[in-house]
């Protein structure tokens, strides 16, 4: 039997090996040395350092290294009883249990961690065959963490591995620990949540406040890809935001692609880069959304910013009684596409989107649903004069009003999608059909999971 997980327990070992005698080198020559891709660097990383590994990054050095004296020890178990837990569909295996002793080997205080491991039955993807170009995607890689705002970009580029601040701004490394007690304390974020997409570093920025004189009113975060984007090759483009209680709601976060390091010395509005990607609706939620779209390249760009790239007065804004709008990133990708768009449109003709697999009573999208949001947000961006109806259905459980709002939700969260993809909201019909147009007459589970679903249909202008 070969499955990945052995591959990623040698790769451990050796990862292991490397940061104890600090000869890992930068992170891409880590995974030259690995015979890995960098992805995979980061994800071991992350996995060592969720597990209790004090690792930290030494910029003169350029290498990997513990903090304190600490030993892995690896135990497996097979079976089945335990479920695998898949952190951002990354990850191939579970650690469910860390033992931790304390004991003396070569006059050191060595802090030993046991992984155990259980092995489920089902097959292990390279995930290196789609890699995401993107350093540091999780900013787990860090060289320290405190409980003080950045102040300086200087600071947030001393504190964090392969990002930068692209102005005079100055984004902020938080964890889970520390977000409730940065220093000097500001009255108007309120974290109610400070809950991590992923791993236990996230990154806040400031994107609206400049009307209001806030100090570093436009903040941004870069980096330089692992590889240039190609001409002609279609990227799927994917970050994970959610805006912190007590912020001014705006629209305009956008991603912007160059193909040099951008330096500006201002901590105002980078306005001389137009966002490949934006979005324009009013960003008011307060827990993690996805943000993704399928951009196909026009040069070869190898770096990525991500903030507002428009002033103040071009952005819309709801003020809660703050002055400016603070916003949580983490897990952010730029993988290369192969999705096919379809080039021949059949309007009046009714698609279904496929796997979206709503639970009863739900309206809530599975992640196999924004591929295929994708490829329609791209046909009617390349196909301008088009409209496009959303037709909700659900199944034949619960009241016929009730129904009736269900899959008006469902449709409408398709809308929601579209609109984030620059889709304009007057080309978009919402039609609820509720339980009256089952695709099949049958009460089994099958035939109820197969009646909640969403159609859609192209319509030419002014039908």
């Amino acid at each position: 039997m070969k499955i990945r997980i052995f591959d990623d327990l040698y790769l451990l070992q050796r990862i292991d090996h490397l940061i104890r005698t600090r000869a890992t080198g930068t992170p891409a020559q880590l995974a030259k040395r690995l015979n890995t891709c960098e992805r995979d660097v980061y994800r071991l990383l992350a996995d060592l350092r969720d597990q209790g590994f004090p690792i930290a990054y030494d910029k003169q050095s350029d290498t990997y290294y513990y903090m304190e004296q600490v030993k892995l020890d690896i135990s497996i178990v097979v079976g089945s009883e335990k479920l695998l837990t898949i952190r951002g569909g990354e990850k191939r295996f579970n650690f469910f249990e860390r033992l931790t002793k304390f004991g003396s080997q070569d006059s050191f205080l060595w802090r030993t961690i046991r992984f155990v491991i259980w092995l489920l039955p089902f097959s292990f993807s390279n995930i290196c065959n789609a890699q995401n170009i993107v350093p540091n995607p999780s900013f787990e890689s860090i060289n320290f963490i405190d409980n003080r705002w950045s102040g300086t970009y200087r600071s947030f580029e001393k504190k964090v591995v392969d990002w930068d601040s692209p102005n005079n701004g100055s984004p902020d490394l938080l964890s889970t620990d520390n977000c409730n007690k940065m220093y000097p304390k500001r009255d108007e974020l309120i974290f109610t949540d400070c809950t991590i997409r992923s791993g236990k570093i996230m990154v806040g920025i400031k994107t609206f406040g400049c009307r209001s004189r806030t100090t570093h009113c436009k903040e941004y975060i870069q980096c330089e890809l692992l590889e240039p984007m190609e001409p002609g090759k279609n990227y799927r483009i994917e970050f994970w935001l959610k805006l912190v209680d007590g912020s001014v709601k705006t629209n305009n976060l956008g991603i912007s692609l160059s193909t040099h390091k951008v330096r500006y010395a201002s901590e105002s509005v980078i306005n001389f880069l137009t966002p490949k990607y934006n979005i324009d609706t009013i960003i008011d939620t307060y827990n993690w959304i996805r943000v993704n779209t399928t951009y196909r390249s026009d040069s070869n760009y190898a770096y990525l910013l991500i903030g507002n790239f428009y002033s103040d007065d071009s952005t819309k804004s709801v003020n809660d009684g703050n002055s400016y709008s603070f916003i949580l990133i983490d897990d952010i990708s730029i993988v290369p596409s192969n999705e096919y768009l379809p080039g021949n449109i059949e309007t009046g003709k009714i698609y279904i989107l496929k796997n979206i697999n709503y639970e009863t009573d739900k309206f809530i999208l599975t992640d196999s649903t924004y591929t295929q949001i994708d490829s329609i947000a791209r046909i009617l961006q390349e196909n301008m004069p088009l409209k496009i109806k959303i037709i909700g259905h659900t199944d034949d459980v619960g009241g016929k009003e009730y129904n009736m709002r269900l899959s008006q939700n469902r449709a409408k969260e398709i809308e929601k999608q579209l609109l984030m993809r620059q889709i304009n909201k007057d080309r978009i019909i919402i039609e609820a059909k509720g339980d009256s147009h089952p695709l099949i007459k049958d009460k089994s589970p099958l035939a109820r999971q197969a009646n909640r679903r969403v159609e859609f249909i192209f319509l030419n202008p002014g039908e």
